[in-house]
């Protein structure tokens, strides 16, 4: 494992001093490869003797939990990785270098969570903490990462809202339910101190116990428990955290939100990008425009007799 973690380190520094990537950029990217080397080992197998047939399995697991945007952008850095290995004489070819793109289209949000599927999965969620966290990110749409990296200061009570920092560092404000938001006032007035240590910082969401107890909340420590909480309500799909990103906004279409203020509830730099969710809605929204619609059945029938 020693040769894969230095030859992963050695890649990141190349990024950082060559191309300028920043640190969270970085960061990820060591993730997402630290990731393939457990799976290379788990072969008895090491960067240098992955094969083409070993790359095509590893992304047909990662397929199970990425959209076809997001294994897109991991081929690539795959991709580049290798390039990188390849050029400084570690090895010969790129096993990478043969497989193609998944095709992005209205499909590559992936299996949506029915409202079903959500309310199963909050109703067994006891603990205070866990249940203000995935409350929180149902009803503001939150991705992960924007969830995590909230601060106590971020929830404006009063106001009913959610100060967030996406992508591009660009703040939006997100409103919150009644009912999401007693959960998270409970949790930081009455239980967010048990987890303050020392060497606390203002983060919102905090780990409880062992040693990383006081420390922000981690996108794998989130993982790891929707992966517990979804084994416990007995939902047999795996969902990923961002598919609750996904139901956030297919559900308020469903309910006759506007394109417009999902999206910018969502922090999406253009409505083009919301508009996948119309795929998702279509049935609902075919019945709102024959009800609604002058031409529509419904409409004729009740307005002109027909």
């Amino acid at each position: 494992m020693f040769v894969q973690v230095k030859l992963i380190h050695t890649f990141i520094q190349a990024l950082q001093f060559e191309r300028g990537f920043a640190v969270r950029t970085l960061c990820k990217y060591a993730d997402d490869l630290d990731k393939l080397a457990v799976f290379v080992e788990s072969r008895g197998k090491s960067f240098l003797t992955l094969d083409l047939q070993d790359c095509r399995d590893w992304l047909q697991i990662r397929h199970q939990f990425d959209c076809a945007k997001t294994a897109n952008n991991k081929l690539n850095l795959f991709k580049q990785f290798y390039e990188f290995l390849k050029r400084e004489g570690f090895v010969a070819a790129n096993p990478f270098s043969l497989i193609e793109s998944a095709k992005v289209g209205e499909q590559d949000i992936g299996v949506v969570p029915s409202v079903f599927v959500m309310t199963t999965l909050l109703d067994v969620i006891c603990n205070i903490r866990d249940r203000a966290m995935f409350e929180l990110m149902y009803a503001s749409g939150l991705r992960i990462s924007e969830l995590v990296n909230l601060k106590v200061s971020n929830i404006h009570i009063k106001n009913r809202f959610v100060q967030v920092t996406g992508k591009g560092r660009v703040e939006r404000i997100v409103p919150i339910n009644e009912y999401a938001l007693a959960y998270v006032v409970e949790y930081i007035e009455n239980h967010r101190h048990k987890s303050v240590t020392a060497n606390s910082n203002h983060f919102l969401f905090l780990s409880r116990a062992g040693s990383k107890k006081g420390s922000q909340m981690s996108n794998s420590a989130f993982y790891q428990t929707m992966v517990k909480y979804m084994d416990r309500a007995g939902i047999a799909r795996v969902y990923s955290p961002h598919s609750v990103r996904h139901a956030f906004a297919t559900h308020l279409m469903n309910a006759g939100a506007d394109l417009l203020s999902i999206s910018k509830m969502l922090g999406h730099a253009s409505v083009n990008t919301t508009s996948i969710y119309t795929h998702y809605a279509r049935d609902h929204l075919h019945a709102f425009l024959e009800k609604h619609h002058p031409l529509g059945t419904n409409y004729v029938k009740f307005v002109r007799g027909v």
